[in-house]
């Protein structure tokens, strides 16, 4: 699950911490999140894509920190993505269940592997 795509006027990101991940294939990288959970940053720098902030070029603008963590609803997300094991709908508003599990399932295949990626891509 992740927020739909918002426009950047600046860069080809979207617009940072509103906008879903744009079409590409991404890096993978184990981030440490200041709650000191360990989660994956996606990482494409032709994208406008980045781990940091300061990793950022100076002369360009770009998105950090759009990470793959647990969450359940789109309001707990921004700009990241969140996997699940089943969807549904609460109202109105879709979410992903068991997310938290989905994680767990997926974290310990990539701590396995050395060169993680993730292809995305708009339907």
């Amino acid at each position: 699950m992740e927020r739909p795509w918002v426009r950047a006027s600046t860069h080809l990101g979207g617009k940072p911490f509103e906008s879903c991940v744009p079409s590409g294939t991404y890096a993978l990288e184990k981030f440490t999140r200041s709650s000191g959970a360990e989660v994956y940053a996606l990482y494409n720098p032709d994208l406008g894509v980045y781990i940091r902030k300061d990793d950022i070029p100076q002369s360009e603008t770009g998105r950090y920190e759009i990470l793959i963590h647990p969450a359940n609803y789109v309001e707990e997300l921004a700009g990241c993505i969140a996997p699940g094991l089943a969807q549904g709908l609460i109202g109105q508003n879709e979410m992903v269940s068991r997310s938290g599990d989905a994680c767990g399932e997926i974290f310990p295949l990539l701590d396995c592997s050395t060169n993680n990626t993730i292809g995305i891509r708009a339907l």
